[in-house]
């Protein structure tokens, strides 16, 4: 063989190697899909530098947008939820159009219905119902919020303890959990001494801590249960620049498009416009996931702020500051109390609920055979969806 003949032969063979004209895959429907691509290129700075896009298309003109995130070295990923089964393609922009490894890069994937039993695989992403007074899945599915706080426990659980944790909130019949990002007031590394960001700020997330920290949020939702994350603003500490924490929230979206959860810029703190920034830029990551704010006790005020914005799909209301009901109008976001057991008082008998605390020590079959009754509502830590004339607690199928 020539040596001209290699050369090009060499060639031909390297582009089918870093720039494939698709990649094949399969996977079950509403289940994680994952594509790792290799930057051919250095960037000294990827996540900050680097802009992945990608656009998925399914059947009847079906399209998802997403953004890719690196996660070390010279890779990125994307990843996705697909809601139907059929063919399904997508294909990345890149900021950088010279990197021949992550821009137009294509795909396809084959995608079954989900075959198992899990209520999210089965029912797909929650939303807020058409009267505005309960979540559901995506094909109108009721869904019954009965969530336990676990702030820290992303960081500070190791994860044979994390999985034993949610498999027992599973058979307790819990439907969510609440979690933190990386508020420094629980610690500033994870078990395995990965601290969540590389230098100082917020510019470089640490793949080590996010991969432990994503893969926790997989196994929550291998057993059915969603989370909800909040403090996207202020993932460290309060209140880094406007910029950082945006930046942050996009990196945040990406890595966990292809999951189960729920975004809270907020996380106890007052009304701010850092917490609007930070709720635009998640909606313009991800059109799929619900969008909530979970201020501090000095609402009503933050939460009337809140509340028109186009971005949000409710907002949450922490220790029970609405005391009526009827405060929200139809077409709105509807509120919730995501942590009712402070909601009651000593009048109201509450003691034993109170020294319990929020979502522990409540048999779940009274979350479920009387969630008629008010008190055990608020005891079992369901969220209470305030409508225009009645506060409904979700509804099961």
């Amino acid at each position: 063989m020539h040596n001209k003949t290699r050369i090009v032969l060499a060639a031909v063979m390297l582009a089918a190697i870093i720039h494939p004209v698709a990649c094949l895959s399969a996977v079950q429907a509403w289940t994680l899909w994952e594509q790792a691509l290799t930057s051919t290129k250095p960037h000294p700075d990827s996540d900050n530098e680097v802009t992945l896009r990608v656009t998925y298309s399914g059947p009847n003109q079906e399209r998802i947008a997403g953004l890719g995130f690196w996660d070390g070295d010279h890779t990125f990923k994307i990843r996705c939820l697909f809601p139907k089964p059929g063919t399904w393609t997508w294909k990345t922009e890149c900021s950088d159009a010279e990197d021949p490894g992550l821009h137009h890069r294509s795909g396809t994937v084959e995608v079954e219905l989900y075959s198992g039993s899990n209520p999210l695989y089965r029912h797909g992403y929650l939303r807020v119902s058409s009267n505005r007074h309960y979540l559901e899945h995506t094909d109108t599915t009721p869904f019954l919020w009965v969530g336990d706080t676990a702030w820290a426990a992303p960081m500070n659980a190791r994860m044979e303890d994390w999985r034993t944790y949610v498999r027992d909130r599973h058979d307790k019949r819990f439907t969510g959990l609440q979690v933190f990002t990386a508020s420094d007031w629980a610690g500033t590394q994870e078990t395995e001494g990965h601290p969540p960001f590389l230098g100082e700020g917020l510019a470089r997330p640490n793949p080590a801590y996010w991969q432990q920290y994503e893969r926790k949020i997989q196994l929550a939702n291998d057993e059915g249960l969603v989370v909800l994350i909040v403090g996207l603003m202020e993932p460290v500490k309060r209140y880094p620049d406007a910029a950082s924490a945006q930046r942050f929230a996009r990196h945040l979206v990406a890595r966990l498009m292809g999951n189960f959860v729920i975004f809270s810029p907020s996380f106890d703190s007052p009304y701010m416009e850092l917490g609007d920034g930070v709720g635009q830029v998640v909606r313009q990551s991800s059109a799929l996931h619900l969008i909530t704010q979970h201020p501090g006790n000095d609402l009503p005020a933050a939460s009337q702020r809140y509340h028109p914005k186009p971005y949000l799909d409710g907002h949450e209301a922490l220790g029970g500051v609405f005391r009526r009901i009827g405060l929200v109008a139809a077409g709105t976001p509807p509120r919730a109390d995501s942590e009712p057991a402070r909601r009651l008082d000593e009048a109201d008998g509450a003691g034993e609920v109170r020294q319990r605390g929020f979502g522990r020590g409540v048999p779940a079959e009274q979350c479920h055979d009387h969630r008629r009754d008010v008190r055990v509502q608020r005891a079992c830590g369901v969220a209470l969806v305030q409508s225009r004339d009645r506060a409904i607690a979700g509804r099961t199928g």
